[in-house]
């Protein structure tokens, strides 16, 4: 086994530990938790794989991989958190969580004007 594939090994288990551990204290999302199943089941699964039947692994891939491990790291292993592209989320974050919820647009009231004297009692 080579150094690249030994790396490629320990960043999918960071991975896979990393989306494990992760706690949600409010409701959870039913398509991102299946994501993040995916995500998980898929990394442990070619650890094994790595394991027991050695493949040539490519750089890129290593790198790609580290960047997913960086990302939930950095997320603390919240899957949800990687598809926000804005403080509203992005489209795709929205259809993954099931929110419906429309962007707020700031409407600026006009005051009306009255043209009303306040007569003023002597």
């Amino acid at each position: 086994m080579t150094i690249l594939g030994i790396v490629h090994i320990l960043v999918l288990t960071a991975v896979a530990f990393r989306i494990m551990l992760f706690t949600r204290a409010g409701r959870h999302k039913p398509i991102i938790s299946v994501l993040a199943y995916i995500i998980m089941v898929s990394a442990f699964t070619e650890v094994i794989v790595q394991i027991t039947m050695p493949a040539v692994i490519s750089l890129s891939q290593v790198m790609m991989e580290a960047a997913l491990a960086l990302a939930l790291i950095a997320h603390h292993g919240n899957v949800a958190e990687l598809f926000k592209a804005t403080k509203d989320g992005s489209k795709l974050s929205r259809l993954l969580c099931w929110t419906n919820e429309k962007k707020k647009k700031a409407k600026k009231k006009r005051k009306t004007k009255t043209n009303k004297h306040h007569e003023v009692s002597p």
